[in-house]
């Protein structure tokens, strides 16, 4: 299985727009183009989503919704996983994703979360990737999300899909 770890692209500091609190946060203007650019480079080397699991905060919802529109997926294809929110554990997120059918699923969430997943799926939980906003890494998983089940295959970051 092909895991997608995406992490939300950039977002309103809390405060703007009347957002008071960081789960509303949204994405900015540049992080709209963030999320675009990647959806639109993944859809350009033929990248196909089976499913796309997002955070429930706006800024990953939002970052998921422009991966769907590009992408060409139905709603039905998109979720929200608790756990992918902030604090969330990579034994709740594998629950998440073991037993899908698919061969690729999208994982849209949060820093440094994201980095300890990747570490943990690579075999190594102190291993730490950071994922820039709107950046994204590839880890092709042999049977099931389980420590140390990964391979990585690449990470990008914004500035390689502009």
């Amino acid at each position: 299985m092909d895991i997608y770890l995406i992490r939300h692209a950039d977002a309103l500091p809390q405060g703007a727009n009347g957002i008071d609190c960081d789960e509303k946060r949204t994405l900015s203007d540049e992080g709209w183009k963030q999320a675009g650019n990647l959806a639109r480079a993944l859809k350009k080397r033929g990248i196909v989503l089976d499913t796309i699991v997002t955070s429930p905060l706006a800024r990953a919802q939002q970052t998921a919704l422009q991966l769907r529109t590009v992408l060409e997926l139905s709603e039905a294809q998109v979720e929200i996983c608790d756990d992918l929110a902030p604090g969330g554990r990579p034994k709740r997120v594998a629950r998440e994703v073991n037993g899908r059918a698919g061969n690729s699923i999208a994982l849209v969430g949060h820093q440094p979360d994201l980095g300890y997943y990747a570490g943990w799926l690579l075999g190594e939980k102190e291993v730490q990737i950071n994922f820039a906003k709107g950046g994204a890494a590839l880890i092709h998983v042999e049977g099931s999300f389980t420590k140390g089940a990964g391979t990585l295959i690449w990470l990008i970051t914004p500035e390689w899909v502009e």
